[in-house]
């Protein structure tokens, strides 16, 4: 049996709080305290689950809740737990007042297994990392003494036989080992990414923020990237801040289309470096590889094409092929003889004579078996007159 929700959840709300939910939630708790879960919203007056109001709570209303990343005392402590307990991270959490599960756990990933790898100890058995493996040097000796090469392939040999028994126990530590180095291998590329998106604001940039880092890096210059938020007081990610930076902020960037000498070194650059937009860039001052990517395909692409030159290539176009046939042409499919008859034996050939004043009945020629009904006709109507 599992556990029974918490609602039905049909009619509430989803989403955000708003500040009149967090007031009425506040308030009840504070003069009644915490009761269940599941009865509070109705007795609170909200539209909300009993899950949403209790992490509400817990995570964001609490009046003892600390804010700010951990300190350093809290950091030996949470390693401590979390040698013993593992990533059970709300009894962790028990034993930091203020701190919620939650924060404690983005906190672990974020910060705390950087700095452990860093002093050679592995996040998850805590113990020290292996040393990195080393190639063993190439084997010169076996091309020059061919003897000796053949005395160690029979070592070889007969060490392999020997390990093929042991190798049953071998596998399933070489599986665990394998595990570890593909984990502490992710974390590594994790960890090279720009880790300081949690809890920063995404979205458009207002007029403040950009004040806030120009004013900073036209002061100070620009120095790490990743210290640059906090350093300037802006709630944003490194990466983010670099390429408003860049593409937007900088006092000599050039605004509007390419003029036609810039497009020349843009085609000169393309056809030897093709598609690598940043070192084009690095040769156009004030122009950004963004730009100059969007000034190729809407613009140069076009150009290029309406001259017969390939942008891909550059090399003059192909001349177009028709294979169409000539207009005034039939084909050959819809040619009819008309001129045939069903029966060839009631066939009958008409001459004209060119010649003046002749008929063109003169010449008219019958089968054989051809019956003259005209006399037949006169017969009948001299015995109907008479």
């Amino acid at each position: 049996m599992g556990r029974k929700p918490c609602c039905q959840k049909v009619g509430l709300k989803k989403g955000a709080w708003t500040a009149e939910e967090d007031n009425k939630l506040k308030n009840f708790i504070l003069t009644n305290g915490h009761c269940c879960w599941r009865a509070l919203p109705k007795l609170a007056g909200l539209l909300r689950c009993g899950k949403s109001c209790r992490l509400r709570w817990t995570n964001y209303l609490r009046p003892d809740l600390k804010r700010g990343f951990l300190s350093e005392d809290e950091e030996k402590i949470v390693i401590d737990l979390h040698a013993k307990l593992g990533n059970r991270w709300s009894k962790i959490a028990s034993h930091l007042p203020g701190r919620t599960d939650n924060e404690i756990k983005n906190h672990w990933n974020t910060h705390i297994k950087k700095k452990l790898r860093n002093m050679g100890i592995d996040p998850l058995v805590h113990n020290p990392l292996p040393p990195t493996t080393t190639t063993p040097p190439p084997l010169q000796e076996q091309t020059q003494n061919p003897v000796a090469g053949q005395e160690l392939l029979s070592d070889s040999v007969d060490q392999n036989k020997e390990t093929e028994t042991s190798m049953q126990s071998t596998i399933t530590e070489g599986k665990d080992e394998d595990k570890n180095m593909a984990s502490s291998s992710l974390m590594e590329m994790r960890s090279q990414e720009c880790f300081e998106k949690v809890g920063s604001k995404n979205g458009s940039w207002t007029a403040e923020e950009d004040k806030k880092l120009s004013n900073f890096i036209l002061k100070n210059g620009q120095c790490c990237w990743k210290s640059v938020p906090k350093l300037s007081g802006l709630s944003r990610c490194s990466k983010s801040c670099r390429l408003r930076w860049k593409n937007y902020l900088r006092p000599d960037l050039k605004r509007g289309l390419l003029s036609e000498d810039e497009e020349k070194i843009v085609i000169d650059l393309h056809a030897k470096l093709g598609n690598r937009w940043s070192k084009i860039a690095s040769h156009l001052p004030g122009r950004t590889d963004n730009k100059i990517k969007n000034h190729w395909n809407t613009h140069i692409k076009k150009k290029l094409m309406n001259i017969g030159i390939d942008p891909v290539t550059h090399n003059p176009l192909p001349p177009p092929t028709t294979d169409q046939p000539p207009k005034n042409q039939e084909p050959s499919s819809q040619v009819v003889d008309q001129n045939r008859d069903p029966e060839p034996s009631m066939q009958s050939t008409i001459t004209e004579d060119k010649s003046m004043g002749a008929s063109p009945f003169d010449d008219l020629q019958f089968p054989p078996n051809f019956i003259d009904y005209s006399e037949i006709m006169s017969v009948l109507y001299d015995d109907f007159s008479s």
